[in-house]
């Protein structure tokens, strides 16, 4: 009886750990993405008014619009690939809170399906690539583009690595800094004696690496 009671156990949990690493992102769900390394959040531009085409950085969480997203799957549950014959990952298209139109009116009134892309709203803008600064910034939904696609991988611990469809790199943190406490305080105190600002440098891919802290996120509801 033992025996039979732990063999349920384990099959449950490899079942959990497949469903976990098939759902990075769920279709018509809300996610605040915060960087592993720092705690801070994906956020579109500046806080205040909506603006076009804003370069993406992570910031302090601050509830605010532009820091929340929206997934939607541009992509089916299992594709499978006659030729390559593998199993193609879910694709999603990731649509910050921060429009040019009034998120809870659209949403609330019924004019948007907030799981379907095709309901969105004009100039709906999304989570995109730029393909001349290399950087992540807000662009108009353009329906089949791949800069505009991103794969959520397992990384462990609940962690995730964001990886876009068209260049096949996943999002870093280059605000992460492998420096020792000491040498942070030092350079806050040089800072603030020279009035500096520390904007935050926008958000960009690279190759992934499962040893870099600053390329894992959490997705959180």
């Amino acid at each position: 009886m033992e025996h039979k009671r732990l063999v349920t156990v384990v099959v449950i949990s490899c079942l959990s750990i497949v469903q976990g690493d098939l759902h990075g992102f769920n279709n018509g769900q809300t996610f605040i993405l915060t960087s592993v390394a720092t705690g801070k959040v994906f956020t579109a531009g500046k806080s205040g008014n909506f603006s076009r085409n804003s370069p993406v950085v992570v910031t302090i969480w601050n509830e605010e619009l532009n820091q929340k997203w929206l997934t939607l799957e541009a992509s089916s549950l299992i594709q499978l690939n006659p030729t390559a014959r593998e199993i193609q990952p879910l694709r999603y298209y990731l649509v910050p809170h921060r429009q040019q139109w009034d998120w809870k009116t659209i949403t609330q009134n019924g004019t948007v399906n907030i799981t379907n892309l095709s309901s969105l709203p004009p100039f709906t803008e999304v989570l995109s690539l730029d393909s001349i600064t290399g950087n992540l910034t807000t662009e108009v939904f353009s329906q089949g583009s791949s800069s505009q696609q991103w794969i959520a991988e397992d990384a462990g611990q609940g962690q995730i690595f964001i990886r876009n469809l068209g260049n096949n790199q996943c999002v870093k943190n280059f605000d992460y800094k492998s420096v020792n406490l000491i040498q942070r305080i030092f350079s806050f105190i040089n800072r603030v004696r020279k009035h500096q600002r520390n904007d935050p440098s926008p958000l960009s891919t690279l190759d992934c690496s499962a040893k870099d802290v600053s390329e894992k996120w959490l997705a959180e509801l």
